[in-house]
């Protein structure tokens, strides 16, 4: 039986010698060296299965990936290199690789990887958009940053296969509550979106490695250019990216055009809107939702999350259903303090206190499974962390 066939282009015979180890009987590895003729003739002449392009190579990945759609516009260009370096993902991301693979993981792991392109043909299976639900908040800035994450971490407990993007303004919290780096935003993915796929996205996007979930923000700092990504790339973008996952949940803090959050309630299958027991959050919330007029059909699929609920508040969750024409609700217990306690720590409260007053009422409320326990406690490493401690450290000075 022939195997297929895949091109190394590197100058790093160790690495050519790891790589064949690694895809013994699974594939046979070509090394040629990443010069512009050599490669384009070899790609024409070998036709690969794939081809994994060192980053470290003395030809520039943008040249490689432009010989590789000259030669094959079908076959794709993947980057291996040092996977610790957020900005060597990124630069082998926007110079047009498909994909990105640790150089220093271990031979089962990236036989692994390997196997995974060459069954790649499976993802045609993934052109349906998947799931897709929406958090709405009646006051933005209010506590639906958290709520919206929270809830996806469930998610992604509960199912795997799951990608958050927090629209919230003027920043997504949601890097310093999962203790993670999020250097890929909305609107690199905006730049990208003509090659958007499975492998691109799972490379550039942040992950939490607790739950599983992916993290697309709007924006990673308090940028003023955030609001400049129009709603029709934004609409695009999630359109585009919803196929790739099982579950897409979108916080839309940030979102206040009427006719985008319209297109987004129409297309989710549950819509949460959040509100706090006041009079002034509940009046925002009927005027938002006269200004995007969803109709009886949406509001159907809406559900009131009365937030910080306290049965002494005289304003009530049935008045407050009312008010906003919609049937169905669940209330969230007063856990401001634990929630930010939780941002603090970098460990989500679902996970946190999984049996806790918070972690229940959210699971019931979307219909999800709590987890039974608390997950172990990271060890506090990374970017984020390093953040903390520097700000720690400068208050003690």
């Amino acid at each position: 039986m022939t195997l297929p066939r895949l091109i190394l282009a590197s100058d790093d015979a160790e690495l050519e010698r790891r790589l064949a180890e690694a895809v013994d009987g699974l594939a046979d590895v070509l090394l040629i060296s990443p010069t512009a003729g050599n490669l384009l003739q070899t790609l024409v002449e070998a036709k690969p299965t794939i081809l994994l392009v060192d980053q470290e190579s003395r030809t520039p990945l943008h040249i490689i990936v432009g010989l590789v759609r000259r030669a094959d516009p079908a076959l794709h260009a993947v980057a291996i290199g040092d996977a610790r370096n957020p900005d060597a993902v990124l630069g082998a991301v926007r110079a047009g690789a498909t994909d990105f693979l640790d150089k220093g993981e271990p031979r089962d792991v990236l036989r692994a990887q390997v196997l995974r392109h060459l069954q790649s043909g499976a993802e045609a299976s993934r052109a349906a958009p998947g799931s897709f639900e929406l958090v709405l908040s009646a006051q933005p800035g209010g506590g639906e940053s958290l709520f919206a994450l929270n809830l996806a971490v469930l998610r992604a407990c509960a199912g795997g296969d799951m990608l958050f993007v927090d629209c919230s303004l003027p920043t997504s919290e949601a890097a310093a509550a999962l203790d993670i780096r999020t250097a890929y935003t909305v609107q690199d993915a905006v730049k990208d979106i003509g090659r958007l796929d499975r492998t691109l996205v799972t490379s550039a996007l942040a992950r939490h490695p607790d739950s599983g979930l992916m993290v697309l923000p709007l924006a990673t700092t308090a940028a003023p250019d955030v609001e400049s990504v129009a709603p029709e790339a934004l609409a695009r973008l999630v359109a585009a990216v919803r196929p790739l996952f099982r579950d897409t949940l979108l916080a839309a803090g940030g979102v206040r055009s009427p006719g985008l959050l319209l297109e987004f309630m129409q297309a989710a299958g549950r819509i949460y809107f959040l509100c706090e027991q006041k009079f002034t959050a509940l009046a925002d919330g009927q005027q938002l939702l006269r200004r995007i007029d969803p109709g009886p059909e949406v509001l159907g699929r809406t559900v009131l999350v009365v937030d910080e609920h306290q049965p002494s508040i005289s304003l009530t969750e049935e008045q407050m259903r009312t008010a906003l024409g919609l049937t169905s609700s669940f209330r969230l217990p007063p856990s401001r303090v634990e929630l930010i306690n939780s941002l603090n720590t970098g460990h989500p409260l679902v996970l946190e206190q999984p049996r806790g007053a918070y972690a229940l009422a959210l699971a019931k409320g979307a219909g999800i499974d709590a987890p039974a326990s608390s997950s172990p406690r990271r060890l506090i490493t990374g970017a984020v962390s390093k953040a903390r401690n520097r700000i720690f450290a400068r208050g003690a000075r």
